[in-house]
C-alpha cells in the first residue's frame, strides 16, 4: 500500500473513508515494522524504507482452493528438483538474461550455481525450500463449458527457491486486517445507543475497550471502565 497509492486526482482517493484506511495502514506498518529497506539509499542516520504491499481488506480464499494448492506442491517440488538438476537445460533458459546483464543478480546466482556444481555434493541429501505464489482467477478455463455459476481457479504467478520473507509479512498483514476490522466495528458501535453498546462491549477484547475509553466519542455515550471479568458503565452526560 505504501509502495503504491492512487493518484490524488483519482476519484477513489477522494473518498474520505479510503483516505482514512490508507492513513491507518501507513501508521500500522510503521509501528509494527512491516517495511522493506530501500537499498543503495542508506544514510548514516537514516534508512529509507517502504511499506510492504498489502490490500485494504482481506481477500476470502476458498478452502477448496487452498487444499488444491497444497496437493499440487509435492508435484511442484519434484518439478523444481528435476529442473535444477539439468544444468544444460537450465542454462538454455537463463542464458539470454545472464548475457544481457553480466553483472546482474541472475548472472551472480548462476556463478554460484556453477561453483557448487564444480565442488560436488558434500552429502547425499538435498534440501530445497520452495514457495509457490497463487492468485484466484474468477472465470472459466479454456475448453471448459460455461455454466450458470462463475468458477474460481488457481493461477500460479510466481515461485521462489530462497525467498521466505513473506512468512513474517503475511502474519503482519493478517493482524493488520483484524485491527482495521475491529476499529471499523468500534466506530459503528460508537454510533449505537447505550443499551446496544453495552451488549457489544461485553464481547470486545481488552485492548479495544481501552481504545474506546480514550476516544472522545464516548463522551456522548458515557465513560466505559473495564474491570477484571466485569464491565461497568458510568454516565457522563444526559441520556
Amino acid at each position: 500500500m505504501m509502495g503504491y497509492l492512487p493518484d490524488e486526482d483519482d476519484e477513489e482517493i477522494r473518498d474520505p473513508a479510503l483516505t482514512r484506511v490508507i492513513s491507518d495502514i501507513k501508521d500500522y506498518q510503521i509501528i509494527h515494522g512491516n517495511l522493506l529497506k530501500i537499498v543503495r539509499f542508506e544514510e548514516p542516520t537514516r534508512v529509507p524504507s517502504t511499506g510492504v504491499n498489502v490490500s485494504c481488506e482481506s481477500t476470502p480464499f476458498p478452502r477448496q482452493m487452498y487444499d488444491h494448492a497444497m496437493a499440487l506442491q509435492q508435484s511442484m517440488n519434484e518439478l523444481y528438483i528435476h529442473a535444477l538438476s539439468d544444468t544444460e537445460w537450465l542454462y538454455s533458459v537463463l542464458a539470454p538474461q545472464i548475457k544481457s546483464e553480466p553483472e546482474g543478480v541472475m548472472a551472480k546466482l548462476w556463478d554460484v550455481y556453477l561453483k557448487c556444481q564444480e565442488a560436488g555434493p558434500v552429502q547425499n541429501v538435498t534440501c530445497g525450500i520452495f514457495r509457490s505464489d497463487y492468485m484466484l482467477h474468477e472465470g472459466t478455463l479454456e475448453g471448459e463449458k460455461i455454466g450458470s455459476e462463475t468458477k474460481v481457479n488457481l493461477k500460479q504467478v510466481e515461485m521462489n527457491t530462497f525467498s521466505c520473507a513473506g512468512i513474517c509479512h503475511s502474519q503482519h498483514a493478517v493482524r493488520m486486517h483484524r485491527y482495521l476490522n475491529d476499529r471499523r466495528t468500534l466506530e459503528e458501535v460508537c454510533n449505537c445507543s447505550l443499551p446496544v453498546l453495552r451488549l457489544l462491549l461485553e464481547k470486545l477484547p481488552y485492548e479495544l475497550i481501552n481504545w474506546l475509553n480514550e476516544t472522545s466519542r464516548t463522551q456522548a455515550l458515557g465513560q466505559v471502565i473495564l474491570y477484571p471479568q466485569t464491565t461497568t458503565y458510568q454516565r457522563s452526560c444526559p441520556a
